[in-house]
């Protein structure tokens, strides 16, 4: 399906707008937020980005568990070592 270059200028118009009135909206009442209440906004930006957020893929949950698994591996040789050590003396 073919773009129609009106219809992508309408909304590269549109968008150019927007983004002018969020400028000015910001410009205008730049200062005017109690940090209350820019602490209010700013936990409720993060509130959503953690709520959005999928969370550890399956790759990096594989990975961490293979770590860990190495950890074990490696504490279990130790106490190992150190339980001969402790036999010997």
């Amino acid at each position: 399906m073919p773009i129609d270059v009106k219809q992508l200028r309408e909304a590269q118009e549109y968008y150019r707008q927007w983004n002018e009135a969020k400028l000015v909206d910001k410009a205008k009442y730049a200062g005017e937020l109690s940090p209350h209440e820019g602490w209010r906004q700013y936990v409720s930006l993060w509130e959503f980005a953690m709520r959005s957020s999928e969370g550890p893929g399956l790759t990096a949950q594989r990975l961490r568990m293979e770590e860990w698994a190495a950890y074990y591996e490696k504490i279990r040789k130790f106490e190992a070592w150190r339980g001969e050590r402790a036999e010997g003396t």
